[in-house]
């Protein structure tokens, strides 16, 4: 009982510090997160964000807003009786845990108000709190690389305080190693026949189909030096070539850099064969349950039918959007000078390939053919590269391959440049970088 009273003395620290909302001073809602791949997520300047509690308390007060915008007076009512509940039971908290325990409970509030409310958009605010909780069940605020997951006395007192239910606290209690060494397979009969049915199309539309994660088929080809975004984590590349059907799986599992560390990120992509006169089909999987990321451990084989999510499964999942980045010729996004990526066949570039996804995600539009004539003296990104054509669904793309290919990768030799410039002396591509930078300004307005 002690321990609960600690507990509960402390959660509540960052609800504390931040004002309470106010509904008489509506502002227009303007999303933090603007969009996010691969654990990363990018912030209204297009640029990776730097995860801090500060920004985390800072985008959990902003979310809480916007929902109770939405409220009526009796939900209101019932968020603030409950949050003043638990603020009165707060006197501060230093310890580090401690403090990332409040900004755990922050979006465990902000979870349950979603769901009382129910506003518009409330499939997006979910998707991008449960961003937050991936990011501070990694150590992101408080802990740096130290997992967080609620112990079982913490999790009673948010059961008590209602805004966690009994079963929801049961995914939860345990710690992060100990759910990763047994990550429960999916067992829905309806999920399960929505993943057979779509691996049965992607063969079918000549894409090979990913073996058992953790098998002796998978081969590791190395480690991104530059794993572009989500750079506190390492980036594996496994590769599956397939025969029948002729094509190419890749995997990026992505951990933290320690021995036998759980992949915490884990998507797999995989194609047919494509040629400068083939164009071909790509299919996705991404480590995930119930819309949240699964982290599967670094020894055993893990069937992918049980877990890991498919195609239009994957739609408004923790892992973002994958085709608002993987656009272009081929599904991936690679760089051949990265030793990581070398001796890869059946990749293939020329065509232009389809993604096999939700309707609702970027169907790869085609390549922009109206890449401007260049001064005497300049050279042209197109010379060497297909690139897509840029509208609002691939603004993602400007910012996490485009913005950060030209800053680190391209051109392969020579002077460097941000999007959009400025351009040091020397710089031969300065107006295909400002055309660049003026489609993927013209998509986000």
């Amino acid at each position: 009982m002690r321990d609960l009273i600690r507990v509960a003395s402390l959660v509540f620290i960052s609800l504390q510090l931040a004002p309470s909302p106010d509904r008489s001073a509506l502002v227009a809602f303007v999303d933090p997160i603007q969009g996010f791949a691969h654990g990363a997520g990018f912030g209204l300047d297009g640029k990776e964000i730097v995860v801090t509690a500060d920004f985390i308390a800072q985008t959990q007060n902003v979310y809480t807003q916007h929902v109770l915008d939405s409220a009526s007076t009796s939900q209101s009512a019932l968020y603030q009786s409950k949050r003043s509940f638990l603020d009165s039971l707060a006197f501060g908290a230093t310890l580090p845990r401690d403090l990332q325990l409040a900004l755990y409970a922050n979006s465990l509030l902000l979870d349950w108000l979603i769901d009382q409310v129910g506003p518009s958009d409330a499939a997006q605010l979910k998707v991008r709190n449960h961003l937050l909780i991936s990011w501070l069940k990694r150590g992101l605020g408080y802990l740096g690389e130290e997992d967080f997951a609620l112990l079982p006395y913490e999790t009673a007192l948010f059961v008590q305080a209602g805004i966690l239910t009994p079963g929801a606290a049961a995914a939860v209690a345990a710690p992060l190693a100990v759910a990763a060494a047994a990550p429960a397979p999916e067992t829905d009969p309806k999920v399960l026949q929505a993943r057979e049915t779509y691996a049965k199309q992607c063969r079918k539309a000549g894409v090979p189909i990913p073996p058992t994660w953790g098998s002796s088929l998978w081969v590791k080809n190395g480690t991104l030096a530059d794993p572009f975004i989500s750079v506190s984590l390492k980036a594996d590349v496994y590769v599956f070539e397939s025969a029948t059907p002729r094509g190419v799986c890749l995997a990026l599992p992505r951990h933290k850099d320690a021995a036998d560390a759980d992949n915490e990120l884990l998507g797999i992509i995989c194609m047919g064969e494509q040629t400068d006169t083939k164009n071909a089909n790509a299919c996705f999987w991404d480590n995930q349950k119930d819309k949240k990321s699964t982290p599967i451990p670094s020894s055993g084989q893990f069937p992918l039918n049980t877990y890991f999510a498919a195609g239009q499964e994957l739609d408004g999942g923790e892992g973002g959007t994958c085709t608002a980045c993987h656009a272009g010729e081929n599904s991936y996004v690679v760089h051949p000078d990265d030793p990581a990526f070398n001796n890869l066949t059946d990749i293939g570039s020329g065509g232009w390939y389809k993604p096999m996804v939700a309707a609702s995600w970027p169907q790869n539009p085609g390549p922009d053919a109206a890449f401007p004539a260049v001064p005497a003296g300049e050279k042209k990104c197109s010379t060497c590269h297909n690139l897509p054509k840029i509208d609002k669904s691939l603004t993602p793309y400007c910012d996490s391959v485009l913005a950060l290919a030209l800053e680190k990768t391209m051109p392969p030799a020579g002077q460097r440049a941000k999007l959009g410039g400025p351009f040091p002396v020397g710089y031969r591509y300065q107006t295909h970088n400002m055309y660049l930078a003026q489609v993927c300004a013209d998509a986000k307005k």
